[in-house]
């Protein structure tokens, strides 16, 4: 997984970075800020368990939505609990990373 990739996961799931392909103190501090609210060990590396969380929160976020799709109903996408941004997947980010080819393998 390239460095783009990891940050455009890291957005998807509420954080405010930018996707520039380097791997600096802004990744690696959202990067923390996502492990303490998913509950992981937050050491700023995005490995296996920060991948499986992330994942996980992106293919529930997406689920929600659908189903908001399909009802009508106005059911917020799962927030995480705080420090990450917004913790909810914007319509913008949806639109722009899900088209991406290694991005929409996340659900």
């Amino acid at each position: 997984m390239t460095v783009k990739e990891k940050q455009a996961i890291l957005v998807l799931c509420g954080c405010d970075i930018a996707v520039d392909g380097r791997w600096g103190n802004e990744s690696s501090a959202a990067c923390r800020s996502f492990q303490t609210d998913a509950g992981i060990t937050a050491d700023g590396v995005f490995g296996h368990d920060t991948e499986q969380s992330a994942r996980n929160y992106v293919a529930e976020s997406k689920q929600i939505a659908r189903k908001n799709v399909a009802t009508g109903d106005s059911t917020p996408a799962p927030a995480m609990p705080s420090g990450n941004g917004s913790g909810m997947v914007s319509k913008y980010f949806s639109d722009t990373f899900t088209g991406s080819p290694s991005v929409s393998k996340l659900a």
